[in-house]
C-alpha cells in the first residue's frame, strides 16, 4: 500500500483460540515490521481497509474472522484515544502475539515500560506467574481477582479495603500509621501467598497504588512518608502481569448510590468503596472536596485513578520509581463480568 514499506514478516503460527465462542477452530497468527510515513490513525484506517476488502465480520467478540490486523506498536509513541490505542493494550500477555514479534523485532521497546519484546516473552514464560488486580475503590478488584483465581484454579490474595483506610485519614499521624501498617500487612499477604502449591498466585492490590497515594501526600510536610514509602516499595517483588481495571465517571457514581443503598449490607461488592464512603465527611487530603459528599469521594478516586495511569505510562512522574511489571494490562471494569472475561483471556493467551 502507499507510503508503507514492509521490512520483515514472521512465520506463521497455529494458536487455540482464545475466548470468544467455544470449538470455534485455531487462529493462524504472524507479526510484520513495517516501515511508514503515515500517521497512526491513516495507518490503522488502511489496516482496516484491508480487512474490510477481504469481508472482515464483526458480529462475535472473539469469534472466527477472515483476518484481524492490529497495529501494536508505532515507534515509541503512546496513545489512547477512542479508535486506537498503541501500545495495544493486551498485547503484553498474549503467546500468539509475542512469538512471532520476537522473531523479527525482539529488541524493540515497549513504551510503556520500557522492556523489549524478548522480555515480555520471558516474562509470560515462566511456569509459576504472581498476577496483580489493582484500581482505586469501587473498581471491583476483588470480584475480578477472585474469579480469575477460581478459573485459573489459583490462589487468591484479597487486600484492597487496606486502600479504603488509608484515603479515609485526615490526620497526617494516624495517615503515616495507615500507610506502614498497610505496606506490612500487604507484605505478609503476598509473602503467604507464595507459599502456597498453587502455580499462580493473584491478589487484588499493587503496591504502586499505595505510592500514588503517597505522592499526594507527599508535601514538605510528609515528605518523610513518601520516601518511608518509597522504601517500602523497594521491598516488593513486583507481579508478573498487572491487571488495571479503570472505571469511568458514571459507573462510579452508579456504585456510589449502590453502596448508599439498602442493597449493600446484604452484598460483598465493593466493599472497599463503602468503606470509603462510611468514613470522614470529605475525603483525606481534599483541600477542594465540594460539599456534597458523594460527589466529593468520586472526584478524588478518580484523580487517584488517573496518578495510578501516570505510573504505568513512559511520562510517570510521581515517585517512588517503582519497578513497573513487565506485562500490564489496562481493562474497561464498567461491566464486572466483561472485565472478568477479558482478564481470564488474557491469562490465558499466556499458555
Amino acid at each position: 500500500m502507499p507510503g508503507v514499506n514492509v521490512l520483515q514478516t514472521s512465520h506463521f503460527r497455529e494458536s487455540k483460540a482464545v475466548g470468544g465462542p467455544v470449538d470455534q477452530p485455531a487462529f493462524l497468527n504472524g507479526a510484520c515490521l513495517l516501515e511508514t510515513d503515515l500517521p497512526p490513525q491513516d495507518l490503522l484506517d488502511a489496516l482496516q481497509a484491508v480487512e474490510n476488502t477481504l469481508e472482515r465480520q464483526r458480529d462475535i467478540r472473539w469469534g472466527p474472522r477472515t483476518i484481524d490486523l492490529d497495529l501494536l506498536l508505532y515507534d515509541t509513541l503512546e496513545l489512547d484515544d477512542e479508535s486506537l490505542t498503541v501500545p495495544h493494550p493486551r498485547m503484553s500477555t498474549r503467546r500468539f502475539v509475542l512469538e512471532p514479534c520476537v522473531e523479527i523485532a525482539p529488541d524493540f521497546l515497549h513504551p510503556c515500560t520500557g522492556y523489549s519484546l524478548r522480555e515480555l516473552l520471558d516474562n509470560i514464560s515462566l511456569t509459576r506467574h504472581r498476577i496483580a488486580v489493582c484500581g482505586i475503590p469501587g473498581c471491583g478488584a476483588a470480584q475480578v481477582a477472585s474469579t480469575l483465581a477460581d478459573a485459573t484454579l489459583s490462589h487468591a490474595t484479597h487486600g484492597c479495603t487496606t486502600l479504603a483506610h488509608i484515603l479515609m485519614q485526615s490526620q497526617q499521624a494516624t495517615r503515616q500509621q495507615a500507610f506502614l501498617a498497610a505496606a506490612s500487612v500487604w507484605q505478609e499477604l503476598l509473602a503467604s501467598g507464595e507459599r502456597e502449591e498453587s502455580t499462580t498466585h493473584v491478589a487484588d492490590f499493587w503496591i504502586g497504588t499505595l505510592a500514588a497515594v503517597a505522592a499526594r501526600h507527599s508535601t514538605d510536610i510528609e515528605h518523610s512518608l513518601a520516601l518511608d514509602v518509597q522504601s517500602r516499595a523497594a521491598l516488593f517483588e513486583p507481579p508478573h502481569v498487572l491487571i488495571m481495571l479503570h472505571v469511568s465517571p458514571d459507573a462510579l457514581r452508579e456504585r456510589i448510590r449502590f453502596c448508599q443503598g439498602p442493597l449493600a449490607a446484604a452484598s460483598d461488592i465493593f466493599k472497599d468503596l463503602e468503606a470509603c464512603l462510611s468514613g470522614s465527611s470529605s475525603p483525606a487530603g481534599n483541600d477542594h472536596a465540594t460539599g456534597n459528599h458523594d460527589e466529593a469521594w468520586c472526584d478524588h478516586l478518580l484523580s487517584l485513578q488517573t496518578d495510578i495511569e501516570r505510573m504505568l505510562s513512559s511520562q510517570r512522574t510521581l515517585p517512588p520509581p517503582l519497578t513497573i511489571p513487565k506485562a500490564v494490562v489496562h481493562i474497561d471494569a464498567d461491566d464486572l463480568g466483561e472485565a472478568a472475561d477479558e482478564a481470564l483471556a488474557a491469562v490465558e493467551a499466556m499458555a
